[in-house]
């Protein structure tokens, strides 16, 4: 009885993986336009796969390894260049402290947050804010200046 359920349960999972993949050839761009969504609302809070895949009902490794081919780097490190870039927004465009701006951004401590960001912006937060900053002080931000280009180096 146990392995006819087994059975039963393979042969579902097998149906529901090959319809989720012919809905993903189907309309490609849709699905990863929804993860973009769900992490530039959910970035600041427990912004996780697990939590995507709940979500939008697909299962959590068919996500993962869809998100890797169609993007090329993984789902927790696009959320993590993701926060990278909101705090860069943040730390130039305003007055809160570093650690605020860590868990505004969804980091669970200074410390990852201090990490990550060095690891992509090859400085510390302090230090960008400060050499960054420099330019702007007696001339405001521009116009639409959080609606251009990315925050990050070349090439993430």
């Amino acid at each position: 009885m146990k392995n006819a359920a087994k059975e039963i349960k393979k042969i579902l999972q097998d149906l529901l993986s090959d319809s989720q993949e012919e809905l993903i050839r189907i309309y490609p761009k849709e699905l990863l336009l929804k993860i973009f969504n769900f992490v530039g609302e959910n970035y600041g809070k427990d912004c996780q796969l697990k939590n995507l895949s709940e979500n939008l009902g697909y299962s959590y490794v068919y996500l993962s390894r869809y998100f890797k081919e169609r993007t090329g780097v993984s789902f927790t490190d696009y959320v993590n260049r993701y926060r990278i870039n909101e705090s860069c927004y943040l730390l130039l465009n305003g007055n809160a402290d570093i650690t605020t701006i860590a868990f505004e951004c969804g980091f669970d401590s200074v410390r990852s947050f201090n990490r990550n960001f060095k690891k992509y912006m090859q400085v510390s937060p302090h230090e960008y804010r400060n050499k960054c900053r420099l330019p702007f002080r007696n001339k405001g931000f521009p116009q639409g200046y959080r609606d251009s280009a990315p925050l990050l180096p070349k090439g993430l």
